[in-house]
Formats: structure tokens, sequence, C-alpha cells
């Protein structure tokens, strides 16, 4: 339904939603629905589309007929570049600033003011990072809302704090540790000194300890029980770790999986992947991970980037503004090469149209989950695919290239493992 309305651009959306009598707009199952199907058991949707699928631009649309039914949504993106594409495209919906000039303030600052525009009911657009920073006392305002994440957000993370620390907070009585869940809260609530932004964390939502020398953070699942709707924009959701955290603390979720077959039939054509003897240095199944990396001396890295810089130049044939690398920040500078060395893109970046012009994209990494966090998920009895979770984010990397538009685009992948999960992905096996 949703697909045949946004063809009919003789039509405002005001009359399209009067032509169908809407009194209530909501976006669960990709449509607009009719009041009599709000009560649908699915809170949570998970849109899961390939990457240049046009998730965003539905949710635009979608968005600006919530705003022509006065329904309150909070669209949340990885970048201030998607919040900007929403805002120019809606003028309604709003941004946390702070200042009248419009200049961006810390995230204290933009929490405030967020705050501000929740109480008075607005469209708001913010970033992932602005959304992490929120108080478990913060989502009690949202009731009323929709929420729209494009793109997964993070749950879980490492919090790096030394045994002896822990143990020193734990004996001045700083912090008390449940001895059933391991959840880590400060007993102080005025401290201010050296670990303050743990304080911060376990603030903010939730601290474990666990395997008596880590702390996980976690956002409270009231997040997702809150909201009057949520819906998630993504790919292969399954592999990504929201998913295991719904798992984990039970949140009951209705996946939308469009068929991508044609898709990659199609993009198979269009996709030049390097198969030539440089790729005997990646052999190994873990080559090119952050440990592997480390125990590489100089002259690895000297050959890596002789072998890199000549097939950017003689086998693709293009030059340094039509290629992109990406390796872990530690390695970013012993992995530039002649030929491409200002075209980095972080490993981690994803939703952003920057870098369409690149037709060479190099991936000099091999993503694997932090031991902790997949330990922390399998004592739980959770099982996390590792191969799903590091293809969907190799994938998003690359589709920051040209090939986002359709247009033929050239890679290279030394991890033998990567480059086989790339070649499993477009014969179907996933």
């Amino acid at each position: 339904m949703w697909d045949n309305l946004i063809n009919m651009k003789d039509k405002s959306i005001k009359e399209i939603i009067a032509e169908y009598k809407i009194t209530s707009v909501d976006i669960l199952g990709g449509e607009i629905l009719h009041e009599r199907h709000n009560n649908s058991k699915h809170r949570v949707i998970v849109t899961d589309a390939v990457m240049g699928a046009g998730k965003t631009q539905k949710a635009i649309m979608k968005m600006k007929a919530m705003v022509e039914a006065n329904q309150k949504f909070l669209y949340v993106t990885p970048f201030l570049g998607e919040i900007a594409r929403v805002r120019k495209k809606i003028a309604e919906v709003k941004e946390p600033y702070f200042g009248n000039d419009g200049e961006y303030g810390t995230l204290k600052t933009k929490r405030a003011k967020f705050l501000e525009q929740l109480e008075a009911g607005e469209y708001i657009a913010t970033t992932h990072s602005m959304f992490s920073s929120l108080m478990e006392e913060d989502y009690k305002k949202m009731t009323e809302y929709t929420l729209i994440l494009d793109e997964v957000i993070q749950p879980m993370e490492l919090v790096k704090v030394a045994l002896d620390d822990l143990e020193m907070l734990k004996r001045s009585g700083l912090i008390s540790v449940d001895k059933v869940t391991g959840r880590i809260l400060f007993t102080n609530e005025d401290y201010w000194g050296v670990y303050s932004a743990l304080k911060k964390k376990c603030d903010s939502s939730a601290v474990y300890l666990f395997n008596n020398t880590i702390l996980v953070w976690a956002f409270p699942p009231v997040i997702f029980t809150t909201f009057k709707r949520i819906q998630v924009l993504t790919y292969m959701f399954g592999g990504s770790l929201l998913s295991a955290y719904f798992e984990l603390n039970k949140i009951s979720y209705h996946i939308e999986k469009h068929n991508d077959a044609q898709y990659r039939e199609d993009i198979k054509k269009k996709l030049n992947i390097y198969d030539g003897v440089s790729n005997k240095i990646g052999g190994r199944d873990n080559a090119f991970s952050v440990g592997w990396l480390k125990n590489k001396l100089p002259d690895f890295f000297k050959k890596t980037k002789f072998s890199s810089s000549h097939i950017v130049s003689k086998v693709f044939d293009t030059n340094t503004k039509e290629t992109a690398y990406t390796t872990f920040k530690a390695f970013q500078t012993k992995l530039a090469g002649a030929g491409y060395t200002r075209g980095f893109i972080p490993i981690t970046s994803r939703s952003t149209n920057e870098f369409m012009h690149k037709r060479t994209m190099l991936y000099f990494g091999n993503r694997y989950l932090p031991p902790p966090l997949l330990n922390y998920f399998l004592s739980h009895d959770i099982d996390v695919d590792i191969d799903k979770w590091a293809l969907a984010e190799m994938l998003q990397w690359l589709w920051r290239g040209c090939i986002r538009n359709g247009e033929p685009m050239n890679i290279f992948i030394p991890s033998y493992r990567m480059r086989k999960l790339l070649l499993d992905w477009l014969d179907g096996k996933y």
C-alpha cells in the first residue's frame, strides 16, 4: 500500500490521509495503518532491506504523513548529514541544538534542549550518540512518541576499568554489586572525580560486572517498552548485537524481510572483486584482524602498501579521488599507500552518502566481536552469528562507495575470511 501512496505524486500528504480516512498514523508493517490496527502485538518492527533500497526515503515520506496527522516521532541516525536531509524535507522537524544560532553544544547541553523539545511535543531528529546519552529517567517522557532508528544502535559496549581500581571502588563503598545480576550502582549520588565517566554510565543505563574484570554497559530494556511504536531500518538484522540484545531481554519484534535475491544477482555483475596473487598476503582465517596486524613487522606493511598501490593504479585504473580504504584506526597510517592515502573511511562507517563517487574500495580488516561481549551473550545462552555480524559490518562499509548508485565498483579484500563472506553472500548463502 505504502509504495502505491509514494507514487501518487499529484496528491499532497494531507490529501492522501484524507482519502484513506487515516485518523492515526503508524509505521508498522511499512504501511500507513488505519486506527483499528493500532493495537498490534508488535511494538517493534524491523525493516530489513539492502543498503540503498530507499529505507530512509520511505521513512521521510512516513514522517511527513505523521506530521500532517500530528503524530509525534523521534528519528535517530548515526550521522548529522542524515538529520540535515530529513530537516530539508520536513521543515517541522527539530534538532537538539544549543543556542539560537544553531551551534552544537556538548551532549549535556544538547540533552537539556532535547528534553525541552520532548516536553513541547516537537518532531525531533537526533544522533545515535545523543540518544545514547539519555538518562533512564528521560524515557518516561517518550510514551507518546514513535521511535525510528535508522540503522541499529550499539546496545552494549565494554567499559575498561582496571581490576585494582574496581576492588578499590568496592572496598571504599563507592559502588555496590548485585550478587545475582552483577549490576553495578554508585552509592554516592554526588560523586565527582576520576570515575565520573563510569558513574555517568551507571546513572544513564546499566553496567554489569562480568567475569570479575569486565564491565558491560547496555541500554536499559525499558527504552524499547516505553515508546508507542518503534521501527528499525537496517540490513541483516539477525547478525546485529541489537538482535541478540532483544533476545536477551525478551523484547518481542517483527521483521519485514525484503527479498534481495534479484538485487544480489544484479550487484554480482557490477562488482569487480580482485582475484590475484596479492590475495596471498591474507591467506589465514584471522589475517587482517586486530591481533594479527599487531604482530606484523614493518616489512609486511611496506609490501602490502606497494601491492595495493599497484592494484589501484594498474589493475583497477583509478586515482586518489576515486579510491577509499579502511582498516582499524591503529593501522590507518601503516596501511596508507600511494594512490589512496587520503581516502580513509572509518571501518565502522554507515548511513552516509558522502563517498558515493568512490570507484575502488580497499578493505584491510577482519572483524570479530570482542570476546568479552560474545562470552557475555553465550553465558546467557544467546547465540551470536559472528560471521553474519562481520559480513553485515563489511557490507555497510563497502556500500559507502559508488555501488550504492548501482554503478560498477572495484573491491580489494586481502582477508580470505572476509572475501569469502562477501562471495558467499553474493551467491545467496546469507
